[in-house]
């Protein structure tokens, strides 16, 4: 069903061959709810688990954050993102992820996917999150 994803789900709620309009869309409401707290070095090395379609990647793009992946579990997301180009990404899971993570990030972005898990995996997830974070992340 993964590797399905986009073109069984999520080509059913977005328009595909429009979504720079959607990524537009979107940028609004990114810009009016997370970039208040990111931080103003652009630098900063920034995760997008569950990336998508890229609208997070599309976003932080604009707003000049280059240092940025994207993982999804979808390859057929990650293959649609890295097209794009806003940014690299790669197939993964995050209860995976995060157990072997040897990255270290100052923001991570997990939006919209942390209500698909169990509360024992979703600890355990945030848990791993923690570690991957730098100090002040």
């Amino acid at each position: 069903m993964e590797e399905k994803y986009l073109s069984l789900h999520l080509s059913q709620i977005h328009n595909i061959k429009n979504i720079r309009k959607e990524y537009e869309h979107y940028l609004k409401f990114f810009s009016g709810n997370f970039k208040k707290e990111l931080p103003r070095n652009r630098k900063i090395k920034i995760l997008d688990m569950g990336c998508g379609l890229g609208e997070t990647l599309f976003s932080l793009r604009k707003l000049g954050y280059y240092n940025v992946i994207g993982i999804d579990y979808s390859q057929e997301c990650v293959d649609f993102c890295n097209k794009m180009g806003y940014a690299k990404c790669y197939m993964g899971n995050a209860l995976d992820y995060f157990d072997t993570c040897s990255e270290k990030y100052d923001v991570i972005f997990f939006n919209d996917i942390i209500e698909h898990f169990q509360y024992q995996d979703a600890m355990h997830i945030l848990q791993g999150m923690m570690q991957c974070l730098n100090r002040g992340g």
